[in-house]
């Protein structure tokens, strides 16, 4: 009975974690959905570069943010665990300086992704039109950059909810933006691109003054301070692994020297995201025919895509049980093993299978998909595999040492070896 309050405890604690987070994560995805079903009220060659622009983004620059971004949760997560609140906001400051100067060459990267999709032999038409779209979006790379660290900033200190407020305004004046841009203006669907742009500078400007008024974050946010340019190579050490690869609870507990916390942190969000991925997967598939009308009309592609619905929902399932267990790897700060992980089961595996299947096959999208679904397969077994022979009390050592490095603003380079920590 005792052990069923504490697992119902750590569910009811996960569950007012990740629902606001959840929410705010989705709209913020949501934002991008409306600007590309807005530009399909237009034409279909502009929605087809506004669509692949939108995977450019993501890929050159989101992804690359996020991952960076994902250290803070190892770094944030352990220090307030452990309560070194001042330097919750020290870690934050190092992350915005490198994730800002990072956006400087991806912005690049963006401004003449036209030329790469014309290599990789896309429609040069439509290239362009994604190339358009794509430099327009280059002002929301360094709002989504700052958004992602302040988020983690917060969650750390498991103030969740002010993010979901965020994110839900946002998403609100996003519709607005939309039609603004997109009809009332010679932009056309450029003025898409544009809206997400002002909707996330707009996340990014709440976000900013609720960290500034609320007493919440009074202990952690001090001001900017010096000590932030310390330990910017150690910050990499972490960020660079995360974002090949690209948790709270568990940050927290290894923080607080509680490692059976920590173990039960893992085995409740495993088993969470199974059920969530279960009842997902199965609303994705009741509702196949439903989901392609939501972005056009034309019949070949509403049956495309409810005969793709069943490959995306079992994707969902355990790609949910992924995300949990590189949670649990980063929470650990055990970043290379996640980066070694995703590369090598996407570059040995997810691809190779697509190009076969896909290309060589002629099975087709669904056959890229499936690629896709081998990789993720094989990252949960191997992580699953390093997650159950994770040995929780010298995790909760190694988040002590790692504290106490970072407190002393000096150089830490050496601080920790991660090459001679074992599984």
């Amino acid at each position: 009975m005792e052990s069923r309050k504490v697992v119902m405890k750590e569910l009811k604690m996960q569950i007012m974690l990740a629902v606001p987070l959840t929410v705010a994560n989705f709209l913020m995805f949501v934002l991008q959905l409306l600007s590309v079903v807005f530009v399909g009220h237009l034409n279909s060659d502009q929605l087809a570069g506004a669509s692949m622009a939108i995977s450019s983004v993501n890929v050159i620059g989101f992804a690359v943010l996020i991952g960076i971004s994902c250290a803070l949760e190892t770094l944030c997560g352990q220090s307030y665990g452990a309560k070194q609140h001042k330097m919750v906001g020290i870690h934050l400051q190092r992350s915005a300086l490198i994730i800002t100067l990072l956006c400087f060459p991806l912005s690049m990267a963006l401004a003449f992704s036209g030329h790469l999709l014309i290599l990789i032999r896309q429609v040069p038409e439509i290239a362009m039109a994604a190339q358009s779209y794509a430099r327009w979006m280059i002002p929301s790379l360094f709002a989504y950059g700052l958004i992602q660290c302040l988020m983690r900033f917060l969650q750390a200190q498991k103030i969740v909810f002010p993010i979901m407020l965020c994110s839900g305004a946002a998403a609100l004046f996003h519709v607005l933006f939309c039609w603004v841009f997109t009809f009332r203006t010679a932009l056309g669907y450029r003025g898409a691109a544009l809206s997400i742009s002002a909707s996330y500078w707009l996340n990014l400007l709440l976000l900013v003054l609720y960290i500034r008024l609320s007493s919440n974050c009074r202990a952690t946010w001090t001001g900017f301070s010096r000590e932030a340019f310390h330990g910017l190579w150690s910050f990499l050490k972490l960020g660079i692994p995360s974002a090949l690869m690209v948790c709270t609870r568990l940050s927290n507990e290894l923080g607080a020297e509680n490692p059976k916390a920590a173990r039960l942190a893992v085995l409740v969000a495993a088993s969470t995201v199974i059920s969530e991925g279960l009842v997902v997967g199965s609303a994705l598939i009741i509702g196949r025919s439903l989901w392609g009308r939501a972005y056009s009309s034309e019949a070949q592609v509403v049956d495309f895509v409810a005969a793709m619905m069943p490959w995306v929902a079992f994707s969902h399932l355990i790609d949910g049980f992924q995300c949990t267990l590189l949670g649990t790897v980063r929470g650990c700060g055990r970043q290379k093993i996640g980066a070694f992980v995703c590369l090598g089961s996407y570059y040995f595996i997810g691809i190779p299978m697509s190009i076969l299947l896909g290309l060589v096959l002629h099975v087709g999208v669904k056959g890229l998909w499936i690629g896709n679904i081998c990789a993720i397969f094989v990252q949960d077994l191997m992580l699953l595999f390093v997650t159950i022979l994770t040995n929780w009390d010298y995790q909760v050592l190694k988040a002590r040492k790692r504290v106490q490095n970072f407190i002393v603003p000096v150089d830490i380079n050496d601080s920790l070896n991660e090459d001679n920590i074992s599984v």
